[in-house]
């Protein structure tokens, strides 16, 4: 729409634009006295735009304490939940006297770990006197304790450092396998409740009573939580012969042939599972 205004008593004309696109002149009369803004000669070639009223943008309004809460937060990964407990289990060994070697069960484990494992790999000893079997006691150091400090020593890596990663072996492991354990009973997804209860199984009194005597005795507090899935897929899965083999192989490597005592105890976990 253009409008050109007019002095005087002279009657301006304003131009229309109906909806067909047809365009109609229309008087305007100008009072007298008002000086144009423009000259004739310029709003003959300008047309004039009528400006519409122009709002402020919107802006969002700031959220409140309680709004912020109650949004859904992203939850914890049981990926990454299990990549912190062994994280967390790394982190706490290591900062353990860093530097110092600590009689672990044997002193001969730690102060020769390659003759300590051909000893105990050979059921006769011909050390002293005039030779005699070795006890049962000693072979439950067969595996997996004796083969993982020997071989850390052939690797040339200090004793210190190979009591560090034995025992985050057994806590991470243990750890994990409590973390797997809830998935399977619980909520696989849960990620936070996973970590809280592998942080729960590593950071308690009893691992670390346990590990001032000896770290031989925690192998069956690892192998538990995986124990107990074993024998819950067993239950699941009766036809299957993979979680039974699972449960013989974890067992084994329980540390019974040292302490067989806390082994059995270890074993009324499934079968109380399994009467659940």
């Amino acid at each position: 729409m253009s409008t050109t205004p007019h002095t005087g008593d002279e009657e301006g004309t304003k131009t229309e634009v109906s909806e067909a696109g047809q365009q109609s002149h229309v008087v305007v009369p100008v009072p007298a006295g008002v000086e144009p803004l423009l000259d004739a000669s310029t709003t003959a070639t300008v047309d004039l735009i009528e400006i519409g009223e122009i709002t402020a943008p919107v802006t969002a309004p700031v959220p409140t304490v309680e709004e912020v809460l109650a949004k859904p937060r992203t939850p914890l990964l049981p990926k990454r939940a299990e990549w912190i407990l062994l994280l967390a289990s790394g982190v706490m060994t290591f900062l353990q006297r860093p530097g110092l070697v600590f009689t672990d069960s044997r002193s001969d484990l730690t102060a020769d770990p390659t003759l300590f494992l051909s000893r105990v790999s050979d059921v006769w000893s011909s050390t002293y006197d005039l030779g005699h079997v070795q006890s049962g006691q000693f072979v439950g150091y067969l595996f997996p304790m004796a083969p993982f400090y020997a071989g850390g020593s052939q690797l040339g890596l200090p004793m210190w450092m190979v009591q560090r990663l034995w025992l985050t072996m057994i806590l991470a492991g243990g750890a994990i396998g409590i973390s797997r354990l809830l998935g399977a009973l619980w909520d696989r997804h849960d990620g936070t409740a996973r970590l809280l209860a592998g942080l729960v199984f590593v950071f308690n009194p009893y691992v670390v009573t346990q590990i001032n005597r000896g770290t031989i005795t925690l192998l069956a507090y690892a192998v538990l939580p995986w124990l107990l899935l074993a024998a819950h897929r067993g239950v699941l899965q009766p036809r299957r012969w993979r979680w039974p083999i699972t449960a013989g192989a974890l067992i084994a490597v329980g540390g019974g042939g040292v302490n067989a005592a806390v082994l059995l105890w270890v074993l009324l976990a499934p079968l109380l599972l399994m009467l659940y």
